[in-house]
């Protein structure tokens, strides 16, 4: 396997900060071990979906320096940790070999990379040949990976919970018949999937999850039904109830229920909260095959329950049949006396109806299911009357009569915007949702897609095509699509994978927040070259002798607006980059990423230069030479995030922007 197929996972300093409640984060000196990065970037191997606690242990085989990267080639053993059954039990883990690569930035180790093999045979790929050499002979102490797994073990562990095994602890596998099993697998998680106990703490308060089987009496011998004749192999085990219940540790107070009871006429899964309950009857049918399947079921939804259906939906979906359920009503806001929304929910399932009076009698004009993607929160609307302006961090617009649809109150899981246009139809402005990741603005020419929810500083995706805003229409599932496909497009070494590949994150910030102003990505699709200047001036010099130019149909991050030019950080070459800035004032589709561009709040501190370095255009790599920069000559500070600043500096009556280390400058 090449190396480009290994599991290579990435830290930054901003990912570290993630991991301080873990290991509090402090650089190491370059003539020490940094064994705190060390165990962070180890202990994110594993999952965190079950355990309380991860533990890691390692022996290292060596390292090597090469250039300013550290290579740390290591013997490890990762755990991830949890109670179930009464023991503490590991739920997951690795052990094997992998290589750390740290950079070394003014003096201290900063984590970079971590290689992983995925079998032996990818070894090579990670590591040199007399490291991998010495981990296949074993010469390294096992016993201090051990000692070290357990010494994590037990500064986490509670003194009640016994070490033991999964097979101690996991339980015996329910008896319920094979069909029914198959489907209630969706339960599988939260709930243990054996007939046992397992402990979770959700927002700080300890859970148990059990599940428990009792077969019905008499089940081998059942004949009520037309499907007795057909062996014990077609069923593949009993009638019977499953029973999960979720209780609060401290009280022992019942905060969810599902029982499921399989017959072999159908399956009943009733689910139920304080707050109402869900009742779902399967048809069993025998196929041409003569094997037993469910049919789409029939849905009762009695006050608005709160348990999470999705998952156990998704099952459904697949099922055959016509679904049988009451769609209930939500929400109701009238928009006028003769026009009024509704929403409705189905379990999970949410839909937006527009009705209109006609004749003394509303009829619906349309429903939208697609709307939102599905979810088991309650949804909300409030009618904003008359015309106004929207504001965003990156445009403004006005806007007439809103209906705002929401989930959650002060800081809400979904908001979707609309409003209606000059024509009179209701269109979609905003959709800000965490189920199916749909952070948008959408606008008549184009959408800026977000990362992260919009009332965050967050980067943003460019998509030149226009998104259907109709809100008869309109799919939540077409901006996570146009997310999955720009990001497909900006596949290169750049945006979320440079992000992962590229640790410091102190350099990440230099092009991604360059004057704090978000970066905004964008693939413009035009077969063009426009020129790439080192200063927003067409008389400022060029890079590459003179030639430096970007090409409007790759990839480009467009780090900021200045007048009439944007600031472009684009790929030269594979891991190469350059920065330098495009004028947008004689081409439209520049001009108009411009308008949704954010302006850098430069400083402008002019600070001396106290030892001789270079002025760079690639501050992921540190290279691209501008130009020399004497000591003791100024420069302007325009961002500082060290260890690199962005400055401008006069050299040879040219005026030049570039990056340069801080610890190059006087101060810092």
């Amino acid at each position: 396997m090449k190396a480009n197929d290994l599991m290579i996972k990435v830290l930054s300093m901003f990912l570290a900060c993630l991991f301080a409640f873990f290991i509090p984060w402090h650089p190491a000196r370059a003539d020490e071990i940094p064994t705190h990065y060390i165990e962070a970037m180890l202990l994110t191997t594993v999952s965190e979906d079950r355990g309380e606690f991860s533990a890691v242990g390692y022996d290292i085989l060596g390292k090597k320096k090469d250039g300013r990267d550290w290579y740390f080639y290591l013997a490890t053993s990762v755990g991830r940790y949890g109670y179930m059954g009464g023991y503490c039990i590991e739920f997951s883990g690795w052990s094997g070999p992998c290589t750390l690569v740290f950079q070394k930035v003014d003096g201290y180790y900063v984590p970079k990379q971590m290689l992983m093999a995925e079998s032996y045979s990818d070894i090579p790929d990670i590591m040199p040949k007399n490291m991998e050499k010495k981990f296949l002979s074993g010469k390294y102490s096992e016993k201090k990976i051990r000692q070290m797994l357990k010494d994590h073990i037990d500064m986490f562990r509670r003194s009640d919970m016994p070490m033991g095994s999964y097979a101690e602890a996991g339980g015996e596998l329910s008896g319920i018949i094979t069909v029914a099993s198959n489907l209630l697998t969706a339960f599988a998680d939260p709930w243990p999937i054996g007939c046992t106990s397992l402990e979770r703490v959700e927002d700080g308060v300890r859970m148990v999850y059990t599940r428990t089987w009792t077969e019905d009496e008499g089940s081998g011998e059942e004949s009520d039904t037309s499907h007795e004749a057909f062996s014990a192999d077609v069923w593949g085990g009993s009638t019977g109830t499953e029973r999960f219940v979720k209780t609060r540790a401290d009280d022992g107070k019942v905060m969810e229920t599902i029982s499921a009871h399989a017959s072999k006429k159908e399956l009943t899964v009733l689910l139920e909260d304080d707050y109402g309950s869900i009742f779902y009857t399967f048809p069993l049918v025998m196929t041409e095959n003569h094997f037993p399947q469910y049919q789409q079921p029939m849905v009762t939804c009695t006050g608005s329950c709160r348990m999470d259906v999705e998952v156990f939906e998704r099952y459904v979906k697949e099922l055959p049949g016509q679904r049988q359920s009451v769609w209930t009503r939500e929400d109701l806001v009238n928009v006028s006396d003769t026009e009024r929304f509704i929403l409705e929910r189905d379990t999970c399932h949410h839909r937006l109806c527009h009705e209109v009076l006609r004749d003394g009698q509303w009829e619906r004009d349309w429903i939208n299911s697609g709307m939102t993607e599905n979810h088991c929160e309650e949804m909300s609307m409030r009618f904003i009357p008359g015309e106004g302006i929207q504001e965003t961090e990156r445009f403004s617009r006005s806007v007439g009569d809103q209906v705002c649809l929401y989930a959650g109150d002060e800081h809400p899981s979904i908001f979707i915007q609309l409003s209606r246009n000059r024509q009179g139809a209701w269109q979609v402005d905003s959709i800000d949702s965490i189920y199916g990741r749909e952070h948008a603005y959408l606008l008549d020419d184009c959408a800026l897609i977000q990362d992260s929810s919009l009332s965050s500083d967050s980067h943003a995706l460019f998509d030149p095509d226009a998104v259907n805003r109709d809100a008869a229409t309109f799919r939540a599932q077409d901006i996570s699509e146009a997310h999955e496909t720009l990001m497909g497009l900006m596949n290169w070494d750049f945006d979320l994978a440079m992000r992962e590949k590229y640790v410091n994150g102190a350099l990440m910030d230099n092009y991604a927040d360059i004057g704090e102003a978000q970066v905004l990505y964008a693939v413009p699709g035009i077969d063009r070259t426009v020129p790439v200047y080192v200063y927003p001036d067409t008389k400022a010099p060029r890079a590459a002798k003179g030639k430096a130019s970007v090409s409007l149909k790759e990839p480009v991050a467009f780090l900021c607006r200045e007048g009439d030019w944007l600031m472009v950080l684009y790929e030269t070459g594979e891991g190469k980059h350059r920065t330098g800035w495009v004028s947008m004032q004689d081409d439209p589709v520049l001009k108009r990423i411009g308008e949704v561009s954010l302006e850098p709040h430069f400083t402008r501190d002019t600070v001396r230069i106290k030892k001789k370095t270079e002025l760079v255009d690639d501050p992921l790599n540190i290279a691209g030479k501008l130009c020399p920069l004497k000591k003791g000559s100024r420069v302007r500070v325009l961002a500082r995030e060290a260890p690199l600043f962005y400055v401008e500096a006069e050299v040879g009556g040219k005026t030049y922007r570039g990056y340069v280390e801080s610890s190059c400058l006087e101060g810092n």
